[in-house]
């Protein structure tokens, strides 16, 4: 069930369906470090199948023949009230939702279906960006290392947007972790077919090059938070963000998780977890936070939630860039 308050939400929910039948012939596609890919033609075809976010494919060739089981890996759906509570996939990403149709049509066969597993790390630092990543559901995170392995995340990239390209377009390797934090599924595309889709589309250009620019802003925010604001009000701003991109209420979060997230001590989690529970915020239960009332964690968050989510908000609502046109 979805949240009444959707004209809050830059994340707006559609189905997606994926289709089971001739996966066997793509079998040898799959890829670990980037994600278990699907036939171009399976999310187009009449025989489909629902998935639930944290569910991924294991597939087996025996004599010739598929066997695929649907297997949980971060399950958003553990429950049957999860599972009727929203939690089926979007089909929606939002710089391609900003192209023509005609124009999307030309993109499909450079847009390569994949499923995303969460804890996959898609690229580590100084790895180079192969691919870029269009997410239709869950969520990446970009984690800044340190040389004593301590960690602090310094942006999630959803639906909203896409993971793998520089804010500047000419950086060709990763400077920091890229690692699934939410599953999902989405799309895959070459680098290099990716600028050519940025050069051949007017729509998708302006789309992308406002992206970049929120990749920005998200990064000097984060600094800022990370430095200036509590624990207390970082947590409440990650849950939210969370929050919005997976609609659903009961999100898979550890504090072991949280605590890498934000780069403290898993007790400062512990404690402030805690707080919330006790205002009536959240219930959390056997690694689970559930969202009980997201305004009291809108007041216990700090000023750069409501700040990145209306510049995610304009990046849909502004017309086509002008350095893209013609």
């Amino acid at each position: 069930m979805h949240r009444a308050e959707p004209s809050l939400s830059p994340y707006p929910p559609s189905p997606v369906a994926i289709c089971v039948e001739g996966l066997a012939q793509e079998a040898s596609r799959t890829a670990p470090a980037t994600g278990i890919a699907v036939p171009p033609s399976a999310l187009h075809a009449d025989r489909t199948m629902l998935l639930s976010p944290g569910y991924v494919f294991n597939r087996s060739l025996t004599g010739g023949a598929l066997s695929m089981q649907l297997e949980r890996s971060f399950s958003l759906a553990d429950d049957p009230a999860d599972r009727e509570n929203g939690a089926a996939l979007s089909s929606s990403n939002h710089l391609l939702d900003r192209v023509p149709p005609d124009e999307r049509a030309r993109m499909d066969d450079r847009l390569e279906p994949v499923l995303l597993e969460a804890g996959q790390v898609l690229y580590e630092p100084g790895q180079p960006l192969t691919h870029v990543f269009l997410p239709l559901t869950g969520m990446i995170s970009l984690v800044a290392v340190m040389s004593d392995g301590r960690t602090a995340e310094g942006m999630t990239i959803g639906r909203e947007g896409a993971a793998g390209l520089s804010a500047s377009g000419y950086v060709d390797d990763a400077f920091n972790r890229y690692v699934v934090q939410l599953p999902g599924s989405g799309y895959r595309v070459k680098a290099e077919d990716f600028e050519d889709l940025v050069d051949e589309s007017v729509e998708f250009c302006s789309a992308v090059t406002r992206w970049r620019e929120v990749m920005v802003r998200m990064s000097l925010q984060s600094v800022a938070c990370n430095a200036l604001h509590t624990v207390r009000q970082r947590l409440a701003r990650w849950i939210l963000t969370t929050h919005d991109r997976t609609e659903t209420d009961r999100l898979p979060l550890k504090q072991e998780f949280l605590a890498e997230m934000l780069g403290v001590k898993r007790n400062a989690v512990n404690i402030v977890a805690r707080e919330f529970l006790s205002i009536g915020a959240i219930e959390y239960k056997r690694g689970k936070i559930s969202v009980i009332n997201p305004d009291l964690l809108r007041e216990e968050s700090c000023e750069c939630y409501a700040l990145i989510r209306g510049e995610i908000s304009k990046l849909f609502t502004q017309p086509p860039s002008s350095e893209c046109e013609d």
